[in-house]
This record gives C-alpha cells, structure tokens and sequence, in this order.
C-alpha cells in the first residue's frame, strides 16, 4: 500500500503545477476576452503599446519568434550555433553570416533576404531554398508571419530611430495575475 501512495504523491506533484499553470493562463484569457484583445488588456497595467498598432504586432512578433529562438539569436550578443543569428537580416545576402556553416544550398541561393523572400521562405523554407538544412515546416498564420516580420523589423532600425514607445514596448513584460 505505501507504494501506492506514493505513486499518488508524486501524481499529485506531478499534475498539480501543471493544473496552476492551466487556470492562470485561463484566467489571463479571460481578461483578454473581456477587453478585446492582449494590448487593450495591457494597458491599465502600464503597457507602452496601447495604441500602437506597430509596437503590438512588435510585441506579439517578440512571442512568435519564441519558436524561431530554440535554434536562432538576435540581439548583441547572438551568435550562430544551431542556426544563424538573425540580426539584420532584412537586406543581407542569404548564407553569408560568417559564424555559421551554411549548406551549399543557402550560400548559392544568391539573394538578399527582402521581406517578400522572408515571408515566403518562413512558409516553405524547402519550396523558397531546396536543399537547405533548416529543419522546420513554416508558419502557417500569415498573421504569425506579419507580425515576426515587424518584430525582425523593429529590432533591425538603429535604436535612435526606433520610437520610444516601441523601444519600451519590446521590453515590456505584462503581468499575469497570481
């Protein structure tokens, strides 16, 4: 029986964060429901993109590109290790980040990365690049799509010419309640 109840225990344990995580993301949903959407909802909590159209898809592009983030860096630091980092991205040529070993595939491909190739090549990496080493299916939402682009997008303008807001917007994190 001891045996038992400790199979119980750790099910419990097991389950239980999991259950909390699930009523606060319900919770948090609701919110969402009644205000019309994440950045309306933000707004009494002090978020910087209430209004702008720009830095919300910014934002939402911020949670998109969590699924690019498992193999590909932006920012000061990033590096290529799994895949290139992406910084700047928008006008650079295709397969030229000197810190990744590209397939030979994506350093023939012999175009800059432009938005409309972006675009595409986040739909069908395979179809826009054959026989690249990318292992990913794309984005199947044009609206995911649309709003990672305007994320690469904000991230790529120089940090002076980017608007404080949207600066502010990207850094912001929103409060879920307990």
């Amino acid at each position: 029986m001891r045996r038992g109840a400790a199979r119980v225990r750790m099910l419990h344990a097991c389950v239980a964060p999991v259950l909390l995580l699930a009523l606060a993301a319900c919770e948090r949903q609701a919110e969402i429901s009644k205000t019309g959407d994440s950045v309306a909802g933000n707004a009494a909590a002090g978020d910087p993109a209430a209004g702008d159209p720009a830095a919300a898809d910014a934002i939402a592009g911020k949670a998109v590109f969590q699924t690019c983030a498992s193999c590909h860096q932006l920012g000061p630091s990033a590096r290529g290790g799994f895949g290139p980092q992406l910084n700047g991205i928008i006008g650079r040529t295709a397969g030229t980040t000197p810190d990744y070993r590209y397939s030979p595939a994506m350093k023939n491909a012999g175009f800059a990365w432009s938005e409309d190739k972006l675009r595409a090549f986040l739909k069908d990496p395979d179809q826009v690049v054959p026989g690249n080493k990318m292992r990913f299916f794309g984005l199947r939402s044009e609206d995911d799509i649309d709003k990672l682009l305007a994320y690469l997008r904000m991230l790529q303008q120089a940090p002076a010419a980017a608007p404080r807001t949207v600066q502010s917007a990207l850094s912001f994190q929103p409060s879920i309640p307990p």
